[in-house]
C-alpha cells in the first residue's frame, strides 16, 4: 500500500544517505567564512511582508509571483523568507550592528521559499548560503566576496565554474541608461508581457531580466550598462577588476548581467556553470548601497551573494560520476560511521552493554547496540550493515571476567581486553587524523621540524591502523606517507622522502586501496610539492617521470588505470641514490 502523505511538491527530504553530502558542504563554507573573518547570522523564517515588497520591489517577479505570503491572527501580513539579503540588512539595522564601526562581515545557510515551477536543483523549498558585507563602499570588498566563494568551490573541488562580472550602474547613471532602453524597447512594448511592459516606465533595466523567451529575443543588441556608467562607477568597476586580478580570480565581463532584484547597484556577478543547462547560474550576487536606506535607516553600502545548495550538489554529483575516483567512499565522519557496535551473547549482558556505551560515548566514540533483543548472528549482521570498526562482544566469559572481546569488523581478529583498553582502540584513528590536521597547519606555517614529529606519530599509527583495517585505513596511510615525504623534501632530506613517497605509491596499488576524493587530493598535493622542492637533488630525468606519473595518477578517472600509472612511477623511483644526503625520517621498510 503506497504512503497516505507524501513531501509537498516542490520540496524534498534530505535522508541520511544524503545528508552527509549536505554536512560536507556546509562545514567547508563555514569553514571558508572563518577564514574571511565572516560570522554567521540566523534571520526568522518568516517576516513582514512589506519588507520584501520595499526592498526588493513591488514591480519584480518574486514580489508578484512567487513569495510565500498569509496573514495571522493578528491581522499582520507575513511571508516566509523570500530571499537572504533583506532579513539581514533588516537585523544589521534593528540591532545596530553598525555602531561597532568598519564592516560587519556576515553569513548564513538558510531555506528559502519561491512559489516557482520545480526543476533541477531548484525547489519551492531551498536551501541558501551566502554572505553580507555592510558598511565599506570599495572596490575591495567586492573582489573579497566574490573571492571568498571562488576559494569555497576550491575548498569543495567542484571544477568548471566561470564568475561573470558587470556593474548596472548608479542612481546618478541610471537615469541616461534608461532612457536609452525605453528609446529601445519603444517599438517593441506591445509584443512583450505585461510585466515587461509595466517595467517599461518603472525600471526598463528590468526588461533584461525577463525569462520569457519571446522577451529575451527582442532585447537583442539593447544598451549595455556599462556604455553608460558614471566615471565614478566606471572607476569602482575597473577597481574590482583590478583587485580580482590582484588575486589571481579569472572573470569575464558580461554585460548582460542584471539581477532581478530592485536594490541592486553597481557591481553584478554571477558565476555559471555548464553542468546546470540553460539556468546555469551558481551563485549570484551583487552590491545594494541603497538597500538599507529604503528599509528606513541611513545610507549604508554593502554587498553580498547567494548560491542554492541544491544546485551545488546536483553539479558536485555530476562531477563525481564523471571523473568515477578510486572508490566513491565518504570520509568516516561524513557516513556517520560507527566506531563500536556493542553485541550481547546473553540477556544478562544487556545492562553491561548499556553501562559500556555510556561509558564510551562520554568519551566521544560513536557507539551503537542492538534495542531489538535480536540473536547474536543477527547483531552481527547489523554491526556489518552499520560500517562498525569494531564489534565489542559482552557474553558469560567477558560479564565474569571484566572484560570485552574487541572483533575488528574488517579482519576477523579478535582481541580480549579491559573496556578502557578498547575506548583508546577506537580513539587512535581520531588521534591519527588530529595529528594530520596538525602537521598540515605546521607546514602551512614553515614549522617543519614540528611537522614532521606530528606526521612521524601519525605514520606509526596509520600503519597499525592499516594492518588491522586495511580496506579503511590504506589511504590515510598513503596520505600520511607523502605529507611525511614532502616535509623530508623541505627539510632536504631527499632520501627518505623519496622512500616515504615509493611507499605511498606502493600503498596505491593494493587492491585493498580505497579512498575518498579529499584524500586522493591530500595525496597528490603531497607528492606536488616534494617533487618541486627536491627538484635540484633528483636526476632530472627520473624527476620528468615521475611528474608525468603523479600528474597522470590524479587526472585519471579509471581506477585500473590509476594503479597502472603508479606502476611507472614507482619504476621511476627505483634508481638507487646512495650518493645523495640522508638524513632523520625513518630509512627503511625495516624500521618502519
Amino acid at each position: 500500500m503506497p504512503p497516505r502523505y507524501k513531501a509537498p511538491r516542490g520540496t524534498q527530504d534530505v535522508v541520511p544517505q544524503d545528508s552527509w553530502r549536505w554536512q560536507r558542504l556546509e562545514t567547508a563554507f563555514r569553514e571558508v567564512c572563518r577564514r574571511y573573518a565572516y560570522q554567521e547570522i540566523r534571520t526568522p523564517l518568516f517576516e513582514e511582508t512589506e519588507l520584501f515588497a520595499r526592498g526588493v520591489g513591488e514591480g519584480t517577479e518574486l514580489v508578484h509571483k512567487q513569495m510565500y505570503t498569509f496573514g495571522d491572527q493578528g491581522g499582520r501580513s507575513l511571508t516566509l523568507r523570500a530571499e537572504g539579503t533583506a532579513p539581514v540588512v533588516r537585523a544589521y539595522l534593528e540591532h545596530n550592528l553598525g555602531a561597532v564601526g568598519g564592516t560587519q562581515k556576515l553569513y548564513y545557510i538558510c531555506p528559502i521559499f519561491r512559489y516557482e515551477r520545480p526543476q533541477a536543483g531548484r525547489y519551492r523549498q531551498h536551501h541558501q548560503l551566502g554572505v553580507e558585507a555592510i558598511g565599506s563602499p570599495g572596490p575591495e570588498i567586492d573582489a573579497e566576496v566574490i573571492a571568498l566563494f571562488h576559494d569555497f568551490l576550491g575548498e569543495i573541488k567542484l571544477e568548471g565554474a566561470v564568475a561573470h562580472l558587470s556593474s548596472i550602474g548608479c542612481p546618478q547613471c541610471r537615469p541616461a541608461l534608461s532612457e536609452a532602453l525605453r528609446e529601445f524597447f519603444a517599438p517593441h512594448i506591445g509584443e512583450m508581457c505585461e510585466f515587461c511592459q509595466a517595467r517599461y516606465e518603472s525600471n526598463p533595466l528590468r526588461i533584461l531580466d525577463c525569462k520569457v523567451p519571446e522577451d529575451v529575443e527582442l532585447r537583442t543588441g539593447a544598451p549595455s550598462a556599462l556604455d553608460h556608467l558614471c566615471e565614478a562607477c566606471r572607476d569602482h568597476f575597473a577597481g574590482v577588476r583590478a583587485a580580482l586580478d590582484a588575486l589571481g580570480i579569472p572573470h569575464q565581463v558580461d554585460p548582460t548581467i542584471v539581477r532581478g532584484l530592485d536594490y541592486y547597484s553597481r557591481t553584478a556577478f554571477e558565476v555559471v556553470h555548464p553542468g546546470l543547462g540553460a539556468k546555469d547560474v551558481l551563485m549570484g550576487g551583487g552590491r545594494y548601497d541603497g538597500l538599507a536606506e529604503m528599509l528606513g535607516g541611513p545610507p549604508t553600502p554593502g554587498i553580498g551573494f547567494g548560491s542554492g545548495v541544491e544546485r551545488l550538489l546536483l553539479v558536485l554529483q555530476q562531477q563525481e560520476s564523471r571523473q568515477l575516483p578510486v572508490a566513491q567512499v565518504p570520509e568516516a565522519s561524513q557516513r556517520q560511521v560507527v566506531d563500536f557496535y556493542i553485541a550481547v551473547a546473553v540477556p544478562e549482558a544487556r545492562a553491561r552493554a548499556l553501562e559500556l556505551a555510556h561509558f564510551l560515548r562520554g568519551s566521544g566514540i560513536a557507539v551503537d547496540l542492538d534495542h531489538a533483543h535480536k540473536s547474536l548472528s543477527a547483531q552481527m549482521r547489523d554491526a556489518s550493515r552499520r560500517d562498525a570498526r569494531f564489534t565489542v562482544l559482552v557474553g558469560p566469559d567477558e560479564l565474569g571476567a571484566g572484560t570485552v572481546t574487541l572483533r575488528h569488523m574488517d579482519t576477523g581478529k579478535q582481541e580480549t581486553m579491559a573496556p578502557e583498553a578498547a575506548g583508546r582502540r577506537a580513539a587512535e584513528p581520531y588521534v591519527a587524523d588530529l595529528l594530520a590536521r596538525l602537521a598540515g597547519r605546521q607546514t602551512a606555517a614553515g614549522e617543519w621540524e614540528d611537522a614532521r614529529n606530528a606526521l612521524v606519530h601519525g605514520f606509526d599509527l596509520y600503519s597499525k591502523l592499516a594492518a588491522d583495517a586495511p580496506r579503511r585505513y590504506l589511504a590515510h596511510l598513503a596520505a600520511t606517507q607523502a605529507e611525511l615525504g614532502n616535509v623530508l623534501a623541505h627539510l632536504g632530506e631527499a632520501v627518505q622522502a623519496r622512500e616515504h613517497l615509493r611507499r605511498s605509491l606502493q600503498a596505491i596499488q593494493s587492491p585493498s586501496f580505497i579512498a575518498s576524493a579529499d584524500l586522493l587530493a591530500r595525496v597528490s598535493k603531497a607528492w606536488e610539492d616534494s617533487l618541486q622542492r627536491v627538484r635540484e637533488s633528483w636526476d632530472p630525468e627520473e624527476l620528468r617521470r615521475m611528474q608525468d606519473a603523479v600528474a597522470a595518477w590524479f587526472r585519471s578517472t579509471d581506477p585500473a588505470a590509476v594503479r597502472r600509472v603508479s606502476a611507472t612511477a614507482l619504476e621511476a623511483l627505483r634508481q638507487p641514490a646512495d650518493s645523495e644526503q640522508t638524513g632523520g625520517g625513518r630509512p627503511s621498510e625495516e624500521q618502519s
